[in-house]
């Protein structure tokens, strides 16, 4: 490895935490952000991510991730942001949960 020199920006998404309900949908806002800024646009895409375990939720039947799926960051943006429906459901269960992975970043982003 070569010396200092500081490390390209790298995203994350923040946990969120919401009440299904029992019928219906409701969105719930993921925030993706950027660690640092960069001179120019930056895009990444977005997928449920499986997550396991009994409080593991179910794509399609407990969420919806949203189509299309590339968030771009304009030039000095760090965040932006996407809605994943959340399906409602009078099933007595435990607390359900879910991912994101971030994939194909396209910019000056490690």
């Amino acid at each position: 490895g070569g010396g200092g020199g500081s490390s390209a920006p790298g995203f994350s998404v923040a946990d969120v935490a919401v009440d299904e309900g029992d019928a219906g949908t409701s969105n719930v806002t993921i925030t993706v952000s950027l660690s640092s800024p960069v001179d120019e646009e930056t895009r990444v895409s977005y997928v449920g991510a499986v997550v396991s375990g009994a409080d593991a939720a179910t794509g399609g039947t407990d969420y919806i991730v949203p189509i299309p799926n590339t968030l771009v960051f304009d030039a000095g943006v760090t965040t932006r942001t996407f809605q994943v429906a959340i399906v409602g459901d009078a099933l007595d269960e435990l607390d359900e949960r879910f991912g994101i992975q971030l994939l194909l970043p396209v910019g000056p982003v490690a």
